[in-house]
């Protein structure tokens, strides 16, 4: 979901639940939606005047967010809540709106909104379903008006991205290329057409497919034998596909007018692909080779198909006089170019190489996150069948961002099956490692002393096999600090991360839990806000905030700590470590009313949690920090 001004500017709400709002707001403008309905959607489990009380704060949270704009969009009054649409435009709407002629796959719509509310997840199931049927009548009617090859590939390949297994639209596009002349690609296109339709519960090209296929090899007359192919320079042999690692490659970035932008863009192109290339479970092409190929006109198809990448990053750089505007993407070669994450960076001319530093290292940490959440969804809605070990690994990731109950359990038996399968695998250890300190975080390990075991175990397995690997590094580094609680051990560790890969924001974030335990809240602090900046809209944004929230408390500043703690569980409800904290600043702030309700909600969480359980678990050292979690805690009414 991206919200912006008519300059460009992103007013997106950080929270999600308010996220939600304005998107259901937006599909329905301008109707008004009754508030009655939005507790219904998205406070679900909530008493009554707690779930009142949260829509009101959420109604002034949005309002707050988009500032001016609020009084000529929103009308607000004590039963309902409605935008008004002469002055907004919305991307995607159900089938009681409209949708504009472009390509989006309708089972992603609010995908980043999955999970808030049982009851909101079953309403975006239905607006899914409702805006697939409507987009794929849509492109149907496109695929069968077409009246020309060029159309007819066009509709074809609208289609294909909101279903990948309609056959009569692989059909048309074969058509198309053989009727362009272009056999070879109608070749490429049956390939994926096959490899599609497997993917679709097994299914096999039907008797017509096959007769295109036959038609593109009868009519692909010989052609000349090519020119033996030079090997760019810095091609390496390692280019040939890994079953473990995923392949990306960056493209050079066009310049726009401008010089500066020209020094720049070549700069940035090999800063991304160095800074991709410390995140150890990418395979990254270096750029002088897509130089060489792109400079031979190689389209994104034949990078796919010749390179074998997976994922392509590319851009523009343009020059505004003291102002550059880089725009990045990321595309998905495996799906005809489908835009996963593109991002935006408007700086202020300094110094060309802090700026491309500074460039480079948020283009690449929001850039992994996403990748993380979008592969795993991908491998997730992939058939049941037998995985593999890397397919099972990536599948579990998003339910360790989730937090969802029984989706956690199952992403542990996924990852214990995919160390069987791969019990040498570094990744595989370390986020297995991640499910057993979620776990224990979280008060759902049976055995705490084995599942303490089980982490040490993992991430020292995980270190020594990848000992550069920066996701292991700070894993194993917050073992040390957080379950064995030895902070002071664990910083070197994360120092080790950090050094690995500066643009890991979950290495900043866990080393600024381990300067916090150990009492530095100035350097604590100094780190969580960098693990904040480098990705801003992480799936993982809950922890970072409880990464400020911890230090701000463990200095006195309670009020600061309440509204980090807020953030946090608005960012995910179901992260229990958010409430402890926010508990104990609510007791020293004497907010017995809101104490009781957080008491509340961290009870539902973990019923058994106490305070001497409190006391036993945390990793805090200094003894006039552990009195003062103490006595926040008693304050709120924990026994």
């Amino acid at each position: 979901m991206q919200v912006t001004d008519i300059s460009g500017r992103s007013v997106l709400p950080r929270v999600r639940k308010t996220r939600a709002i304005l998107a259901v707001l937006a599909m329905t403008a301008p109707r008004p939606v009754p508030r009655a309905q939005f507790i219904a959607l998205l406070w679900s489990r909530r008493e009554p005047q707690h779930a009142k009380a949260s829509l009101r704060q959420a109604l002034h949270d949005l309002q707050t967010e988009l500032g001016p704009l609020a009084a000529p969009l929103l009308d607000i009054d004590r039963a309902q809540v409605a935008l008004r649409d002469d002055c907004i435009e919305v991307d995607l709407r159900t089938a009681d709106g409209t949708r504009p002629e472009q390509s989006e796959d309708p089972s992603r719509l609010l995908e980043d909104l999955g999970g808030i509310d049982p009851a909101f997840d079953q309403w975006l199931a239905t607006e899914r379903i409702a805006l697939g049927r409507r987009a794929r009548a849509d492109a149907e009617t496109a695929l069968r008006t077409a009246d020309s090859p060029v159309r007819m590939a066009a509709a074809a390949e609208a289609l294909l991205a909101i279903d990948r297994s309609h056959e009569a639209a692989w059909q048309a596009l074969m058509r198309a290329r053989i009727d362009q002349g272009d056999k070879a690609a109608a070749l490429s296109v049956f390939e994926q057409c096959r490899i599609a339709l497997a993917e679709a519960g097994g299914r096999t090209p039907s008797p017509q497919t096959i007769a295109l296929l036959a038609q593109a090899r009868v009519e692909n007359e010989p052609q000349p034998a090519p020119p033996e192919k030079i090997e760019p320079p810095g091609f390496p042999v390692s280019l040939r596909r890994s079953s473990s690692r995923l392949r990306i490659g960056v493209a050079p970035l066009r310049a726009l007018p401008g010089n500066l932008a020209v020094e720049l863009a070549a700069a940035l192109a090999e800063e991304l692909t160095g800074a991709l290339a410390r995140f150890r479970w990418l395979a990254c092409v270096p750029v002088t080779s897509l130089a060489a190929l792109f400079g031979e006109r190689w389209t994104k198809e034949s990078l796919w198909r010749e390179l074998s990448l997976d994922f392509l990053v590319d851009g523009t750089v343009q020059q505004y006089g003291e102002k550059i505007r880089v725009m990045t993407r990321l595309l998905d070669l495996r799906s005809a170019g489908e835009v996963v994450w593109a991002a935006r960076f408007d700086r202020t001319i300094t110094e060309i190489l802090d700026l491309q530093d500074e460039i480079a290292s948020g283009a690449v940490a929001q850039l992994e996150s996403k990748l993380l959440m979008w592969e795993g969804e991908r491998v997730a809605a992939l058939s049941h069948g037998s995985r593999t070990a890397h397919e099972l690994l990536h599948a579990s990731i998003p339910h360790l961002f989730r937090l969802d109950r029984s989706g956690f359990q199952t992403a542990g038996e996924n990852l214990e099956q995919a160390l069987r399968l791969d019990p040498d695998n570094p990744r595989i250890l370390a986020w297995l490692a991640q499910w057993y300190l979620f776990a224990i975080g979280q008060g759902w390990a049976g055995d705490v002393a084995r599942a303490t075991r089980r982490a040490h175990e993992l991430t020292s397995a995980a270190v020594d096999l990848a000992p550069d690997d920066a996701r292991a590094l700070t894993l194993a580094g917050h073992v040390r600090g957080f379950i064995e609680q030895r902070p002071d051990e664990a910083l070197e560790l994360h120092e080790r991360a950090i050094a690995a890969n500066p643009n890991l924001p979950m290495a900043w974030c866990r080393s600024a839990f381990a300067h916090s335990y150990s009492g530095n809240h100035e350097e604590a602090l100094r780190r969580a806000a960098r693990a904040r900046s480098l990705s801003p809209d992480d799936p993982l944004g809950f922890v970072y905030e409880g990464s400020l929230a911890v230090p701000q408390f463990l200095r006195g500043d309670y009020e600061a700590a309440v509204q980090s703690g807020s953030r946090a569980i608005a960012l995910n409800p179901g992260f229990s470590s958010s409430y402890k904290t926010q508990l104990a600043a609510l007791g020293h702030l004497g907010r017995h009313q809101q104490a009781a309700e957080m008491r509340a909600r961290l009870l539902t969480l973990e019923p058994r949690f106490s305070l001497s359980q409190a006391m036993e678990r945390s990793p805090i050292r200094r003894p006039e920090d552990r009195a003062r979690y103490a006595d926040g805690l008693r304050l709120g009414g924990l026994n």
